[in-house]
């Protein structure tokens, strides 16, 4: 089986201080990236790259992870960003460019966060049952529940057992996990250090044990499952 991997360099296209509105209309384009001959034999073949760039909005920046999908006319991708924004576009089979989707999360009352500790989105987890999208923040260390698109009022979760973080430092990481018995648990991580299980039915969350950091400028960004067959195994990044 071929991997394919993909590195996106996210711009913006004005010089600010944050992310602004709309400029007209908007597109994203894609430059690739050179071609890697020299590269030693592993089990991930690095195959591509491709500089993305947003025209006509700033708001495609700071993106922080992503979600993958096939689609007719090319690979979809749900993205998410620091400044709160959601980002919608397809890397197209044929072509270097095409429509570009970008809105901002919401909080419970429909509104966007208002500033940068409360929108600092990090990590998303899908669930594939349903199409609901967990997303994880770093400033005001929560986690907020979303229908599939990312649209509409998100609902934080009332957590409980999770100890208090530093500034900036927070929930890293999010992933789902659901055990053989259909039981669906969160499972985050937080830059600073520390892994959690927290039970969707009853949102207590339990302390894991998980790997140490090798030492300064160590930092866990991101938790994705391995292989849906072994649910208690995940990559942590």
């Amino acid at each position: 089986m071929r991997l394919a991997l993909w590195l996106s360099a996210l711009l913006t296209t004005t010089a600010v201080a944050g992310p602004v509105p709309y400029q007209g209309g908007t597109r994203v384009t894609f430059t690739p990236l050179p071609a890697v001959s020299d590269a030693p034999a592993q089990k991930a073949r690095y195959v591509g790259g491709y500089e993305v760039k947003g025209e006509g909005t700033s708001w495609l920046t700071g993106l922080s992870d992503l979600v993958v999908k096939p689609g007719k006319d090319g690979v979809m991708i749900d993205a998410i960003g620091d400044y709160g924004s959601r980002a919608r576009f397809t890397l197209p089979v044929r072509g270097t460019e095409g429509p570009l989707s970008v809105e901002m999360l919401r909080a419970a009352d429909g509104k966007p966060f208002g500033n940068k500790s409360l929108s600092d989105a990090e990590d998303m987890a899908l669930d594939p049952r349903d199409g609901t999208v967990y997303v994880s923040f770093e400033g005001d260390a929560r986690v907020m529940r979303y229908g599939p698109d990312l649209g509409g009022p998100g609902e934080r979760l009332p957590l409980t057992g999770l100890p208090a973080l530093p500034s900036n430092e927070g929930l890293e990481a999010v992933t789902l996990h659901l055990s053989a018995k259909g039981e669906a648990s969160l499972i985050l991580g937080a830059e600073v250090g520390g892994f959690w299980k927290c039970a969707l039915d009853t949102y207590r969350c339990e302390t894991l044990t998980g790997p140490t950091t090798p030492g300064f400028t160590y930092k866990l960004v991101s938790l994705a499952p391995l292989d849906p067959a072994k649910p208690d195994e995940m990559l942590a990044l």
